[in-house]
């Protein structure tokens, strides 16, 4: 049975949660080459999920104890506009979300600050 649009962008969400790896975006059509430095990313179908501050919280805590898994999710969601519109500039705690990411993206760690805020917002 073939997914629904609907379906589509909520596995988008599951995977910035962290509940799914990016390696499943590959079942509703999304390719992601993703080596060292370098992304490439192919969406034929145009599939493109919003996701808020609760899920980019979620998905921080669920790689925080794997560094190397942290940072490519990291970086695959810095580098995924082709699919994902990261809804967060009117929330409160959506700047400091966003640095949390960008310093993930390039191996730097997590203040317990950040850790907290993703706790409360998860």
């Amino acid at each position: 049975m073939k997914s629904t649009m609907t379906e589509d962008q909520e596995t988008i969400r599951q995977m910035v949660r962290g509940e799914i790896p990016w390696t499943k975006l590959k079942t509703i059509g999304i390719s992601i080459d993703l080596d060292g430095n370098h992304c490439k990313i192919e969406n034929p179908r145009g599939i493109v999920a919003r996701a808020d501050v609760h899920d980019l919280a979620k998905g921080l805590l669920s790689y925080l104890n794997n560094p190397a898994e942290l940072r490519q999710w990291a970086y695959l969601l810095e580098a995924s506009s082709t699919f994902l519109d990261l809804d967060v500039v009117g929330h409160p705690a959506g700047e400091q979300m966003l640095q949390a990411l960008w310093k993930a993206s390039f191996g730097e760690s997590i203040s317990e600050d950040e850790k907290k805020m993703a706790e409360q917002l998860a």
